[in-house]
């Protein structure tokens, strides 16, 4: 049986995206992404509206899930006529896009950056530099406080890690 590492290895490996094909930070930020505005007005007021108030509560997995699906979905069908499921496997290593069942799936880290990133991917096909810039830049100009709050793990931004001394 292969291991999640190796699924997911060939996941990308088949939407055509290998390990040289991830994009530098430099390359990510490089020049602001241009968005249409009213995605930016959605993710805004979905943080001020649904998620924020959501976190304040002590949410469920399966909450914040909704919430994400909801986001997702929404700009989705909303702003590109491109309606896409969304599914929940907490159990995988990463959130992914499946095209060939129009599905994107989300795993335990519920991670808003990542489920925009495999949105990309549904808008844009299999371009791993358009899913990086797009998704990156669009959570920059929607969660500032957050983007700011992130370091850079090769093309990806993290929560950094506490050591303790």
């Amino acid at each position: 049986m292969p291991t999640n590492d190796q699924v997911e290895r060939l996941l990308h490996e088949l939407m055509g995206a290998g390990s040289a094909g991830y994009p530098t930070k430099e390359q990510i930020m490089d020049k602001p992404h241009s968005h249409k505005p009213d995605v930016i007005r959605l993710c805004i007021q979905w943080k001020k509206e649904v998620w924020f108030p959501l976190r304040a509560t002590e949410p469920t997995e399966q909450q914040k899930f909704e919430a994400l699906k909801t986001l997702l979905q929404r700009i989705a069908a909303e702003h590109y006529n491109k309606p896409v499921e969304v599914d929940y496997q907490p159990e995988i290593g990463s959130c992914c896009y499946q095209p060939a069942l129009n599905r994107i799936t989300i795993n335990k880290s519920l991670s808003i950056l990542s489920s925009l990133h495999e949105l990309a991917h549904h808008l844009f096909g299999n371009s791993e530099t358009k899913a990086c810039r797009w998704s990156v830049w669009l959570f920059k100009k929607s969660f500032p406080k957050a983007f700011r709050g992130l370091e850079w793990k090769g093309h990806m931004l993290v929560k950094p890690t506490c050591s303790v001394s």
